[in-house]
């Protein structure tokens, strides 16, 4: 990962069957967390209680808690959408990753399903757009999609004097060609020619990176939307799409 991102608090989720994991980006209390010693990984968050709290709060100021989901959706899969619960805190800039999504879904792009995401916040208050993960081939335009992903998502998440406002996504598609773009949204990796085959399955895992705009409760400006991964572009000797999926150390 570009060392740029290194302060970075990563989230992971493990996503198997149905299960739902909450994961925290931080150590509420000692005795409502299991610890983790790997601070970019952090602990389970277990305490109910909060988590209820969680999901009625509709005001927020810097530094609290908040309740983000990533759902994923398949075109095969019954049930047919999963979803994975974080605790990031506000205006920190964050990566959600679905660990075990790589072996899932990426690893099994044979080109004949849909794999779409959208992030939602709190409890049902606001959704963003879908994006694609993986795409079905396209055989009368010639548009084969086996083996290729999103290796990464930039997330804004929108506050106005601290009440959810929106979550839009920063799309673009100015580092690849269009063959290697979904609907003009994102930039695409194929499995074998950028992510040696999914060697290292982190790479091929879903990750959305987050950042926060607007103004919170006490009516202080998000700082952390500067973070965006886009706006290292123009200094970075690196493609942006495969820097943020962590493929550049592999193979391109």
């Amino acid at each position: 990962m570009n060392p740029t991102f290194k302060s970075t608090i990563f989230l992971k989720i493990f996503f198997l069957a149905s299960f739902i994991f909450l994961v925290n980006s931080q150590t509420v209390l000692n005795d409502t967390v299991s610890q983790n010693k790997d601070p970019y990984y952090p602990s389970i968050f277990l305490d109910i209680a909060n988590f209820r709290a969680l999901k009625s709060k509709t005001k927020y100021a810097k530094g609290d808690n908040a309740l983000v989901n990533l759902n994923v959706y398949s075109s095969i899969d019954n049930p047919d959408w999963k979803q994975g619960v974080f605790v990031p805190r506000v205006d920190e800039f964050t990566i959600l990753e679905v660990e075990g999504s790589g072996a899932a879904y990426t690893m099994k792009n044979d080109g004949t399903r849909d794999i779409w995401i959208s992030l939602s916040f709190g409890y049902n208050q606001t959704e963003s757009p879908n994006r694609y993960f993986i795409k079905k081939s396209n055989l009368e335009t010639n548009r084969f999609n086996a083996g290729r992903f999103v290796g990464s998502y930039s997330a804004i998440i929108q506050l106005n004097r601290g009440v959810i406002d929106q979550i839009f996504w920063d799309d673009g598609c100015g580092e690849c060609t269009d063959a290697d773009c979904f609907d003009g949204y994102n930039c695409t990796i194929d499995m074998n020619a950028n992510a040696n085959n999914c060697t290292n399955i982190s790479d091929c895992n879903i990750k959305v990176y987050v950042v926060w705009s607007g103004t919170d409760a006490n009516g202080y400006n998000m700082a952390s939307i500067s973070s965006l991964p886009s706006r290292f572009s123009a200094f970075s000797l690196k493609k942006v799409y495969l820097t943020t999926s962590g493929v550049v150390n592999t193979r391109y």
